[in-house]
């Protein structure tokens, strides 16, 4: 019971002093320690054997995919590539239309396999200047982005190469199409919650004279550009990234390790943009260092929650929030998505709750006689709700990409991410009562 609370007490604090702005690898630590000394652990040897391995594998997984999508961004603000493309989508569609503009982008991204990391460098380089056009707040932004890569796109429409779409597969026997017409419904759902939730708030926003403000440290270059520089041609900017973007969904996957496959994608966009634009970058040395620079801050803030999050994985108290979400004695269909969520939200993963719930039960519930194209997406669609927790890695790589913090932006992900994925699940499991799969 002690290191159940422990646990628990973990997590809350954890939320509580990052949220307050506490340091994200002082406050992995110090939770770690927490969950360690509560469940009668050895300090140094779960240290050793837990926390380092956790972060250090992130590290190794997405080093490369980090500092080169950084370096791809860096070279477009420097090169006023990023200017020039936000100046062309503010003359066709209207800074107005920002926040569908972006949602639609990483939704597609989405689709063709782009993880929320990459498009972190590749969209907000393009939407940034739009929004500081237009004068929304960047928190808008931040909806508008998670909305597109983190709800629908990553776990209810049919077809998509994401790991919670996929993982199902494995253990259920489906296929990535499983369930097309409830997708499809619980995705039009997702849409239209979220881009009502962000025009409402924007409303309010504008009552209150609210504006966008910039982080020096994160958006000069990207909107520190002058008015007389002599900026790149339409054809010129948006040439790397169409050639990024085609690279990615056609060749990354051929690679044994997809990341690194990515990786060679956004390198292959950086030297294409280098090469375009050599003259127009005033400090060639300096661009190059401190693009691949930019992204270690990120990278091992996030390693440290993986870090935290494998101490608790490996703690014997995670078995008890395992046993309890898996015991629940209601409908398979909705104890299915009570105990994703729960695992998910402990693990702060998305795919890690789902694999740990698929492995753990998947047999048992077929034997029950669910349909496995229902229960697939079911399960997929709740893995996608608990998991953005303020400790979720994936927030908080890209709030510290963005230049934004939990205390700015933190409501918009938790609704858009947390609660539309819950109420989705929800009309799920009534679609799959109502026989519609």
């Amino acid at each position: 019971m002690l290191g159940v609370i422990g646990v628990l007490f973990s997590l809350a604090l954890l939320m509580v002093i990052v949220y307050k702005g506490v340091g994200v690898i002082p406050a992995s630590i110090l939770c770690a320690l927490i969950v360690i000394i509560t469940t009668g652990g050895d300090i140094f040897g779960q240290l050793q054997e837990a926390f380092l391995p956790g972060t250090v594998g992130f590290v190794g997984s997405y080093f490369f995919l980090l500092t080169t999508g950084a370096l791809l961004g860096q070279v477009m603000g420097d090169s006023g590539t990023a200017k020039t493309i936000a100046n062309f989508l503010v003359a066709k569609l209207g800074v107005q239309k920002v926040m569908i503009i972006t949602t639609l982008a990483t939704t597609l991204l989405s689709y063709g396999g782009v993880s929320l990391f990459v498009q972190t460098f590749t969209v907000i380089p393009l939407v940034l200047g739009i929004y500081k056009e237009a004068d929304i707040p960047k928190r808008f932004m931040v909806g508008s982005f998670v909305l597109g890569n983190g709800t629908y796109a990553m776990t209810a429409l049919p077809g998509l190469p994401s790991l919670p779409n996929l993982i199902p597969t494995t253990y259920l026997g489906t296929t990535p199409m499983a369930a097309p017409i409830m997708g499809i419904i619980c995705s039009i759902f997702m849409f239209c919650a979220g881009q009502w939730f962000l025009n409402s708030e924007l409303k309010k926003s504008r009552t209150k004279g609210e504006h966008f403000e910039i982080n020096h440290l994160t958006d000069d270059k990207f909107l520190n550009v002058s008015s007389d520089k002599n900026l790149p041609t339409t054809f010129t900017a948006f040439l790397p990234l169409i050639v990024v973007v085609v690279l990615i969904l056609t060749i990354s996957s051929k690679f044994a390790v997809k990341n690194n496959g990515v990786s060679l994608c956004l390198l292959i966009g950086a030297a294409l943009t280098y090469t375009l634009n050599w003259n127009r970058i005033e400090k060639k040395l300096f661009t190059l260092n401190e693009g691949c620079k930019s992204s270690l801050l990120p990278l091992l803030n996030t390693a440290a929650l993986v870090g935290f999050g494998t101490v608790v994985s490996k703690s014997p108290a995670f078995q008890s929030f395992v046993d309890f979400a898996l015991s629940l004695e209601l409908s398979p269909y909705v104890s299915a998505a009570v105990a994703v969520n729960i695992v998910a939200g402990v693990t702060g993963s998305a795919a890690g709750g789902l694999e740990i719930f698929m492995k753990a039960l998947a047999q048992q519930y077929l034997a029950l006689g669910v349909n496995p194209e229902a229960f697939h997406r079911i399960a997929a669609i709740a893995s996608g709700g608990l998991d953005s927790l303020p400790h979720n890695g994936a927030v908080n790589t890209m709030f510290m990409l963005m230049g934004t913090n939990h205390k700015e932006s933190y409501w918009y992900v938790f609704v858009i991410m947390c609660i539309i994925p819950i109420l989705t699940v929800i009309l799920a499991i009534l679609l799959a009562f109502a026989g519609i799969i």
